[in-house]
């Protein structure tokens, strides 16, 4: 049986299209390679809007204008916003804009289980 390479990788910032009035943004994909080799994947919205209020909720993650690559303004990962995204909406043609790892992204694991109600909640 052949396996499929994935078409993203986990942590990897892409920027999405779809039919709403915001039009596109990023995302980060949440799912594990090997499940992110069919035509979905897992992802999380990054949002600027509401800033203040997000930046500091256990359902949030904050990334600092210029702390991350792909980033051009500071930013949230709303967990809330988990979603399955089918490859087509993502611009793949340059490849990922950015990508999150090591703690930023256990950060962002950890917010999901927060919404989820899941006992692997960060450390304050």
């Amino acid at each position: 049986m052949r396996m499929l390479s994935s078409v993203c990788r986990q942590g990897e910032i892409y920027r999405c299209y779809d039919d709403t009035p915001r039009g596109n943004h990023p995302v980060l994909i949440v799912s594990r390679n090997e499940l992110n080799c069919g035509d979905n994947v897992v992802t999380v919205q990054f949002t600027s809007q509401k800033l203040d209020q997000r930046k500091n909720l256990p359902n949030c993650v904050f990334f600092p204008t210029g702390s991350q690559a792909g980033l051009s303004e500071g930013c949230v990962v709303q967990a809330e916003s988990i979603a399955t995204t089918p490859t087509h909406r993502l611009d793949l043609s340059d490849g990922p804009m950015g990508w999150v790892d090591g703690p930023k992204f256990d950060e962002v694991i950890a917010a999901i289980g927060d919404m989820l109600g899941a006992h692997c909640f960060r450390d304050s």
